[in-house]
């Protein structure tokens, strides 16, 4: 099964596990993974073991895009939260 290998692979190799969520949410890798024509299930196994190794946390990728519209893009708290959303940050996250 091509995730079990993705899986070890991220399990012995930080780095490989970070360049491929890189700062994304976990809607946004979710999307990725079924482009790539992984079966739900291998997303969903995948995703959660991801979360547990602390390589996606959409809350911290909310601090930072928060941080980088406010600092960075010159955005308005409105438009900060369009930017969270449009990058697949919950919005219960989003506040």
């Amino acid at each position: 099964m091509k995730i079990d290998r993705i899986r070890d692979l991220m399990q012995k190799n930080t780095p490989l596990c970070c360049s491929v969520t890189g700062s994304r949410s976990e809607k946004e890798l979710q999307e990725r993974l079924k482009k790539k024509k992984f079966s739900e299930q291998d997303i969903a196994v995948t995703l959660r073991h991801l979360k547990q190794a602390g390589h996606l946390d959409d809350h911290a990728l909310a601090r930072d895009l928060k941080r980088q519209a406010f600092d960075n893009k010159l955005l308005g708290h409105n438009r900060a939260k369009m930017f969270l959303l449009d990058r697949g940050v919950p919005d219960e996250i989003n506040q």
